[in-house]
């Protein structure tokens, strides 16, 4: 079965208006709290299960190649090193407990399931990067660790399934 626009152009076309969209709809106070990133993510999710967009395109790996390394560029232009100073340490406690259970469990559970699982080993290092610091840095550690695109669309889906109830 075909999709409706599948062409780069449309795509393109199709992914600004949905990062619009979703911007213009945080004025309501319902889209505010999921954010505008969720709101991308639930209408791409749509777009692609109703056949609208296609599911894999060349854009998409594209977009991803490119987006991800200019992402982590501005990310770290914009962060202030001496705003870090003058946090408390209960942040910075909880950012590294945070970051050091989530390491653990991926560990103990790497180790029960990564020999099950293709590049099981880099499922776990993508998914302590998406729950430290979001689904951008699930695809950075997947572009990192030279993941298959398979594999990343596996991770990106189990990802959705758990976080986006959670998230709502």
């Amino acid at each position: 079965m075909g999709t409706l626009i599948s062409s780069t152009q449309g795509l393109l076309f199709v992914i600004l208006l949905m990062v619009a969209f979703s911007l213009w709809l945080q004025k309501y106070k319902v889209c505010r709290s999921l954010g505008p990133v969720l709101t991308v993510v639930v209408i791409g999710i749509v777009l692609s299960n109703t056949h609208i967009v296609p599911i894999s395109h060349e854009l998409y790996d594209s977009i991803s190649t490119y987006c991800v390394q200019a992402g982590i560029s501005i990310c770290l232009l914009s962060m202030n090193v001496t705003e870090l100073k003058k946090l408390n340490k209960e942040p910075v406690i909880a950012l590294v407990s945070a970051i050091a259970s989530v390491c653990v469990v991926a560990i103990v559970l790497g180790m029960i399931f990564a020999p099950r699982i293709i590049e099981g080993w880099k499922c776990a290092g993508m998914f302590v990067g998406t729950y430290t610091g979001g689904t951008p840095n699930l695809t950075a550690i997947a572009t990192g660790v030279d993941c298959s695109r398979e594999t990343l669309a596996a991770a990106n889906a189990a990802d959705y399934v758990v976080s986006t109830p959670l998230m709502v």
